[in-house]
């Protein structure tokens, strides 16, 4: 009897051609409260679209449809932005092309801009949050002009940005004034105990209502 071949099936990829928007709704809406805007959004009471989130790098397609979102954009209440940051092994895995449009968008790229200009822009803003992302000096200076003075931010999130000392104490200073702020979370930093007590003196001295989060 002879071996009869077969040709193995192959597996169809299915691409999912839905628009940007149209994906990232179902994410999040499938993800609850284990997204940080649909939990932010529900404390404050506020509508679906006035709240954006967008999470870590997935393609230079994805940065584009963020900037899209972001360019221009008035009347956000609360913008999530975190998880730029990336370990070796999943850089390594990238392409030459993949790994330069991450570093162009996220490291310290124009990226940061875009989430600066659009703070700055957005002066009904409640809520503001960047995690796990590079934050240099310069990047610093960006977020303070994009902060300061703001009319109606209540809460800045800026857990594992890299801050150091000179970083967490020059932000604090220059928003102490900022008259809805209520709290700032710094969690998961570089910032030292004599950095902390710093900015606890500070405060204190300011007599400011906003509490600050190093956890």
């Amino acid at each position: 009897m002879g071996l009869v071949s077969s040709t193995p099936k192959k597996t169809e990829v299915v691409v999912d051609k839905r628009p940007w928007d149209e994906k990232e709704n179902e994410r999040l809406s499938k993800l609850g409260d284990e997204a940080d805007v649909n939990q932010v959004r529900k404390r404050y009471d506020l509508l679906r679209e006035r709240c954006l989130q967008f999470d870590f790098y997935r393609s230079d397609d994805y940065m584009k449809y963020m900037n899209d979102k972001l360019s221009e954009r008035v009347g956000l209440q609360v913008l999530i932005v975190k998880e730029w940051k990336m370990d070796e092994s999943t850089l390594g895995s990238m392409t030459i092309e993949e790994r330069n449009n991450y570093s162009k968008w996220t490291f310290p790229g124009s990226g940061y801009v875009l989430v600066a200009d659009t703070v700055k822009r957005n002066q009904d803003m409640i809520y503001f949050q960047m995690n796990e992302m590079y934050f240099t000096s310069r990047i610093t200076d960006m977020f303070i002009q994009a902060m300061a003075g703001h009319l109606c931010l209540e809460e800045i999130d800026l857990f594992d940005c890299d801050l150091t000392d000179e970083m967490a104490i020059k932000i604090v200073k220059a928003l102490v004034h900022n008259q809805p702020l209520k709290k700032i979370n710094m969690g998961g930093n570089v910032i030292s105990a004599d950095g902390r007590n710093m900015i606890t003196d500070f405060l204190e001295q300011h007599h400011s209502k906003v509490r600050i989060k190093f956890l």
